[in-house]
């Protein structure tokens, strides 16, 4: 009697050590750490959740990793639509101006300031990835405003331009967190 009492005590501490040791790495309770240190909890969590990656991600760092990814996404979708209105022949010469100059932006956010954010992030230098991330809304404003200051004709990517400074600024935010605390957070 004594010895099943012995093991019984053995094997509960085990399957407690062990569910415990789940908790502390479960990507749900990662994900939602994660996302209360950004400026839009339901897209970063939206956007985390409907990631397949996110459910093995081990740290904040493989979850910034795969916002930076969606980032990404978003200015190649958004360079494409670009891409589109400018082939478009109902679109306007004005509008095709300014389009043509945002096409120069979206194209240094993809061929520079994205790749130098994931190679600094990739090499833990959270600071120079911070640097090349936050430079992402300045460049998206900018696109915008030639359309408002130049030539006061609406911008046909508005809403592009919207949703991808609202996912940069929740990679931003993920990123200045890893960078001012470079220590895993405990998920207790």
């Amino acid at each position: 009697m004594e010895k099943t009492l012995s093991c019984f005590i053995f094997f509960s501490l085990i399957a407690y050590n062990i569910l415990f040791a789940k908790a502390q790495t479960n990507p749900v309770n990662l994900i939602d750490f994660t996302c209360k240190q950004t400026p839009d909890y339901n897209l970063c969590a939206s956007t985390l959740n409907s990631d397949p990656r996110s459910r093995s991600a081990k740290d904040m760092k493989a979850l910034a990793t795969i916002l930076v990814d969606h980032v990404n996404d978003k200015a190649s979708s958004t360079r494409l639509h670009i891409a589109t209105l400018f082939m478009d022949p109902k679109t306007d010469s004005n509008t095709k101006l300014y389009l043509d100059q945002c096409v120069t932006r979206y194209d240094k956010i993809l061929s520079y300031w994205i790749p130098n954010a994931k190679t600094s992030m990739a090499n833990d230098d959270y600071s120079k990835a911070q640097e090349y991330i936050d430079a992402l809304p300045t460049t998206i404003e900018l696109c915008e405003r030639n359309f408002e200051f130049l030539g006061h004709v609406k911008s046909p990517i508005t809403n592009d331009s919207k949703a991808m400074d609202d996912i940069a600024k929740v990679a931003i935010a993920v990123v200045t967190y890893k960078m001012m605390h470079p220590a895993p957070p405990s998920m207790n």
